[in-house]
C-alpha cells in the first residue's frame, strides 16, 4: 500500500503546474485592432487573452453570415513545466476575403453571450454622375 500511495503522489509531483502540453482553449477576441481593407482583403490584428503568457495562437474560425463576420481564437499552451500564473496577451494577424463592397461588422468572440464588434466598409460607394 505504501507504495502505491508513493507511485501516486510522484505522480502528482510531476505533473506540468500551469496546464499540460497541447492544451487548447478559446481565447477572447479583447480587440480588434489595425484594420486595413485592400480591395475585397480586410486585414487585422486580434487582441486576444490567454490563461498563461505560454499559450500561442492555433487556429482561427471565420464564419461569414451576411455582413456579419465572425471572429473565434483558438489557442494551445506550448512547452511543459511552470508557466507564469497570470493572464497573457496573444497577437493574432487575420485576412478576410469579403463576397463584395459593402459595410462589414467583425465579431470577435469573448464568450457565448459576449463580443467585440467592428464595422469596416469595403469599397467606396459610387458616386452618382449628375445628369
Amino acid at each position: 500500500m505504501k507504495h502505491v500511495l508513493g507511485w501516486v503522489v510522484t505522480f502528482f509531483l510531476l505533473l506540468p503546474i500551469g496546464g499540460f502540453a497541447g492544451e487548447s482553449v478559446y481565447a477572447p477576441v479583447k480587440q480588434i485592432k489595425h484594420v486595413n481593407v485592400t480591395g475585397k482583403m480586410i486585414n487585422c490584428v486580434l487582441i486576444c487573452q490567454v490563461p498563461n503568457p505560454c499559450y500561442q495562437m492555433q487556429s482561427v474560425g471565420q464564419n461569414i453570415e451576411g455582413s456579419r463576420i465572425k471572429l473565434k481564437v483558438m489557442a494551445n499552451r506550448i512547452g511543459y513545466g511552470p508557466c507564469a500564473d497570470m493572464l497573457g496577451i496573444i497577437q493574432v494577424p487575420v485576412s478576410i476575403k469579403v463576397p463584395r463592397k459593402g459595410s462589414y461588422h467583425l465579431n470577435g468572440w469573448i464568450s457565448d453571450t459576449e463580443q467585440t464588434d467592428t464595422i469596416v466598409v469595403v469599397g467606396k460607394p459610387e458616386k452618382k454622375k449628375p445628369k
